[in-house]
């Protein structure tokens, strides 16, 4: 993708999706502003030296784009997926990449039996899979070596509606696993299925988002399931935000994430990712028109805005440049991260670990100019103050704090990518 092109298509293809669905407006009397700002919550901002790391210089725009990144053995698994629309048709391309600690090598993950692998989640040393081969749709158990399908034990029924769904997505808690697709919510459990509860996602875009189609599609990240909801986010096709969504799993009701807030003028509202924290909120890291970064705390009908328009606002009201995508829950801390740095919320003071600079970059490459934003969407822990951090428009880098230290793990040229099999990691 050149530098036109890349740089450009956010805006271009957020202005479109607007006009074409009602979700993009300039109308200033109607806008959630004065309400966003009665919400902003003043925080303490620790003005602390700290070491700026310069990201080095790329040769190769990155092989994947790090949707998640998800903690499986003595390495990583990253979940790449992109999605394009021609006409009335989405197409989405899933790629699953497995960077190993022991080796520092990063391979495509592939399944010898699988034309398209649509969710990998993990439960301690177990892998579950869902992936489609020649139209038909499996899901597997992987357990040192051992597979198991687990579509060949479900009730025709449950079969038929799996085969013949959209998407699936996968999601894990307390080693149950829960299977959504566009329609129905399902677990597997003690060797069994059931099917938990039904709901239409088309019917949800049409009826309550008030878009003039259906825009589902294979949800970017696992579900996340939490008490008695299933969250799971919906990509803005090749915007990369995405609609975040909750699943009542008791009646199968939908909400819209920025609804349940009151937030529903006619700005661009997005989502880079969300976690929960220790006391049960859900914190959110959002967009509110282009480039402009939010990071909101909710906890039932209750909720603060930390950042707004990119910026804190401290105790003793001046602004600070905190431009947050994606943040890492530590228990009794917070590890936020931005294309300007790490910083760390503790109480109610935030504080930087270190500053990044050159995470804008434009890459030539086979006679190509390339646009290379590195902005944060995943965040995970290695150990101690060491972190690997994946951007949204690709990029990943490993972080250490204390050795003053910034990796680029990613920078390879594709065509040279090793491949692995998912049983062998």
């Amino acid at each position: 993708m050149n530098t036109y092109k890349r740089s450009a298509l956010s805006f271009l293809l957020t202005l479109t999706l607007g006009l074409c669905y009602g979700q993009a407006n300039n109308d200033q009397e109607n806008s959630d502003e004065p309400k966003i700002l009665k919400a902003i919550t003043p925080l303490n901002y620790s003005d602390v030296n700290v070491k700026t790391l310069k990201i080095p210089k790329r040769k190769y725009d990155s092989p994947f784009f790090c949707d998640e990144i998800i903690h499986y053995n003595a390495g990583f698994i990253i979940n790449s997926i992109t999605s394009s629309r021609t006409g009335r048709q989405i197409d989405f391309t899933t790629n699953f990449f497995y960077y190993s600690l022991t080796d520092k090598s990063i391979k495509k993950i592939s399944i010898s039996k699988a034309d398209t692998i649509e969710a990998i989640v993990s439960f301690g040393n177990i892998l579950y899979c869902s992936f489609i081969k020649d139209g038909k749709r499996q899901i597997e158990f992987l357990q040192e070596n051992q597979t198991k399908n687990l579509i060949n034990i479900a009730s025709a029924d449950i079969r038929s509606h799996i085969d013949t769904s959209k998407w699936i997505k996968l999601g894990i808690k307390n080693g149950r696993l829960f299977i959504l697709s566009p329609n129905a919510l399902f677990e597997y459990s003690a060797g069994e299925w059931k099917k938990l509860v039904s709901y239409s996602l088309d019917d949800f875009y049409i009826n309550e988002l008030n878009y003039r189609r259906s825009m589902s599609m294979l949800p970017t990240r696992n579900l996340i399931v939490r008490e008695t909801f299933v969250y799971f986010l919906q990509e803005v096709v090749q915007d990369r935000t995405c609609n975040l969504f909750r699943l009542n799993i008791s009646n199968g009701t939908l909400d819209n994430y920025f609804t349940t807030l009151g937030y529903t003028d006619h700005y661009s509202k997005q989502i880079n990712d969300f976690t929960f924290l220790d006391d049960s909120s859900l914190l959110v890291s959002a967009s509110r028109l282009i480039g402009q970064n939010m990071l909101i705390n909710s906890n039932g009908d209750k909720h603060s805005v930390w950042t707004f328009n990119n910026t804190i606002t401290t105790t003793n009201g001046r602004t600070v440049e905190v431009p947050v995508t994606t943040a890492l829950n530590c228990g009794d801390t917070l590890v936020l991260a931005s294309s300007k740095g790490i910083y760390l919320k503790f109480f109610e003071t935030i504080k930087p670990l270190v500053y990044f600079e050159n995470a804008h970059q434009t890459i030539k490459e086979k006679g190509e100019l390339i646009d290379f934003p590195f902005e944060p969407r995943s965040i995970l822990k290695v150990a101690g103050d060491n972190f690997i951090i994946g951007g949204m428009w690709g990029g990943l880098y490993q972080v250490d704090i204390l050795g003053n230290k910034l990796t680029c793990l990613d920078d390879i040229d594709y065509d040279k990518i090793k491949t692995i099999e998912l049983n062998a990691l």
